[in-house]
Parts: C-alpha cells; sequence; structure tokens
C-alpha cells in the first residue's frame, strides 16, 4: 500500500506533465490555425477575379478588343458588317454636306455597293499576297509593286462598279455611259487617295486588317464619290 501510496504522486507528476504538453500541442495548433486559409478564400478569389474582369470590360480598349476577336473568328461577316456601316455613315455625312443627296434608297444603294466592293478588295488583297508569296513582304521594292498594280488593275475596275452599281440598283439605263465618262476622273482621283494608303497597308497592315484601314478612309473618300457621281 506504501508503494502504491508512493506510486501516485509519480503518476500524477507524470499525468500532470503530459497534459503540459499536450496543452503546448494544443496551444501552437491553435496559433497556425489563422494561418491556413479560410474556406471562403476561393469565392473571394472568384469574386476579386469577376471584378478584374468587368473592368476590363469596361476599359476603352474592350471595344477592339472585341472586334479583333470577330475579326478571329468571322473575318469574312466583320468586314461586310464594318464596310455597312461605314457606308452608311458617308452617305448620311453627305447629306450633311451635301443636303438633298441622302434619300433611305440612297442610303440603301450606297450600302449595298459599299459591302460589294469590300468583297471585292478583300479577295484582291488575298490574290495579291499570294502572288507575292514568295517575296520578302516589307522591302520596298515588293511594296511599291503591289501598290503599281492595285493602281492600274484594281482601281479602274472598283471605280466602274461603284458607278455601275449606282446606275443598276437605282433603274438607271444608261450604265455604260455614265462609266465611260466618270472612269478616268475617279481612277486617278482614286490614286491620289489610295495609292499612300496601299503603301501603308502593304508595308504596316496585316492581311486581316487592311479592310479596316481601307474602310476608314473610304469614309471621307466616299463622301466625294458621292457628290461627283451624284451631281446633275
Amino acid at each position: 500500500m506504501a508503494e502504491s501510496a508512493g506510486l501516485n504522486p509519480q503518476a500524477q507528476g507524470t499525468t500532470g506533465e503530459d497534459r503540459k504538453q499536450e496543452e503546448s500541442t494544443a496551444s501552437a495548433s491553435w496559433v497556425m490555425i489563422p494561418d491556413d486559409p479560410p474556406l471562403n478564400q476561393p469565392a473571394k478569389h472568384l469574386e476579386s477575379d469577376s471584378k478584374a474582369k468587368a473592368a476590363e470590360d469596361s476599359a476603352p480598349l474592350s471595344l477592339a478588343h472585341k472586334y479583333d476577336r470577330a475579326l478571329k473568328l468571322q473575318p469574312i461577316k466583320t468586314k461586310l458588317i464594318t464596310a455597312a456601316v461605314v457606308n452608311a455613315c458617308a452617305d448620311l455625312l453627305s447629306h450633311a454636306l451635301l443636303p438633298g443627296h441622302s434619300t433611305p434608297g440612297s442610303l440603301l444603294r450606297q450600302t449595298t455597293v459599299g459591302v460589294a466592293l469590300t468583297a471585292v478588295v478583300d479577295r484582291w488583297f488575298l490574290f495579291i499576297e499570294t502572288a507575292f508569296r514568295k517575296c520578302e513582304a516589307s522591302s520596298t521594292g515588293t511594296v511599291l509593286s503591289k501598290t503599281a498594280l492595285q493602281m492600274v488593275l484594281l482601281e479602274p475596275i472598283l471605280a466602274a462598279l461603284y458607278v455601275g452599281g449606282h446606275k443598276l440598283l437605282a433603274g438607271e439605263k444608261n450604265i455604260g455611259q455614265a462609266i465611260k465618262a466618270t472612269n478616268l476622273k475617279l481612277t486617278l482621283s482614286a490614286w491620289t487617295v489610295w495609292g499612300p494608303t496601299a503603301i501603308m497597308n502593304y508595308r504596316f497592315v496585316p492581311v486581316d486588317y487592311r479592310n479596316l484601314v481601307s474602310n476608314l478612309v473610304n469614309l471621307l473618300y466616299t463622301v466625294y464619290l458621292i457628290a461627283v457621281t451624284r451631281r446633275k
């Protein structure tokens, strides 16, 4: 009994030390808990990413990013829609500068002809790149050669299609006479505008974006065409 009684304090002492060690371990574990990520942290990350994406979508460049994505996914459709919008704006602008020239019929004709010409120009850009595929694209000789071919071959065709298309859609019969009377003047005027534009396109602009550049230049040039071809 005495030995048993003597052992109890030792056992109690051992138990006390074990408890202290357990409490120390528990205390250390408790200290480490805040370092672990909270359960709702992924949701906060998602919310933060969502806000960042919303901010990006509202940025001024978001429209350009969306247009670029559309141009890559549906190039032909995007180019033709762009041409329709630009040509409609050109017709309305001509009405503001030249009162009486714009009507619903002229707006429809200008948009239709503009979209058709854009399709022709798009095929031209693909053709010219294929023809010069073995040449250095950025070299001065290549750029000038492409530009010269466009001025001599494409521009007279575009001028004839522009005048003929408008006359045809308007139901007029003197199509050949109108083309003959205006073709040389429109071709020479096209050289002054589309010559520098072609050099810039062939030297700096990727193929898919050349129609966009041409349409932007065409916004003002079309006002000139409308003034010349609708002049009585």
